[in-house]
């Protein structure tokens, strides 16, 4: 990857697949990483152990990915430290195990609003960003479960991870002339 002097989001980058984006990130030589996710204490304890490791910064910022606030006082704290945002790796989301009798329009919604609906705010804060940069990279975090339903998880699951999918290809399409670029990886 070349990512020198490029500066990455990774929403729910504490823990598991986004820890693990942001970690390759920095050993990709990135310019900054920022751990955006609604645990800050874990964030903070992520941003430390790559640091110690890697060349480059990596800060965490307290991120509700459902509260349009919370992520625009995040990317302005990321433009004020980096004065760009190159990449940003729609990944926070929760996959509870709830049995389709058990499935209550509350936890279906509440799904829906971290994982679909948090990255459509996440995606539409950073959008002015690239189009005025002429550069962008968004990359959406969805799952095999987005083709095959959620096999175990959550009905709500694979729904929002479907959503994700036609989300990206939105944006795909509708920025492309301004050199911004989104893709979906699905574990």
């Amino acid at each position: 990857m070349k990512l020198k002097d490029k500066v990455a989001i990774v929403t729910g980058g504490s823990s598991g697949i986004g820890k693990a984006i942001a970690a390759k990130f920095m050993e990709a030589k990135a310019a900054g990483v920022v751990i955006a996710d609604i645990n800050n204490k874990a964030g903070q304890k992520v941003a430390k152990e790559l640091t110690e490791k890697y060349e480059g910064q990596v800060l965490a910022i307290r991120t509700d990915v459902t509260n349009p606030k919370s992520v625009n006082e995040m990317v302005n704290i990321v433009m004020s430290r980096f004065n760009r945002t190159d990449i940003l790796v729609n990944n926070a989301g929760i996959c509870p195990v709830v049995p389709w009798d058990e499935t209550t329009l509350e936890n279906w919604n509440h799904i829906l609003e971290v994982n679909l609906t948090g990255a459509f705010i996440c995606t539409k804060a950073v959008i002015p960003i690239m189009r005025e940069q002429k550069y962008g990279r968004i990359v959406y975090i969805s799952s095999t479960a987005a083709s095959v339903g959620s096999l175990v998880a959550h009905v709500a699951y694979g729904v929002s991870k479907g959503g994700m999918v036609a989300l990206m290809k939105s944006v795909a399409k509708g920025f492309v002339a301004d050199g911004i670029i989104a893709n979906v990886v699905s574990p």
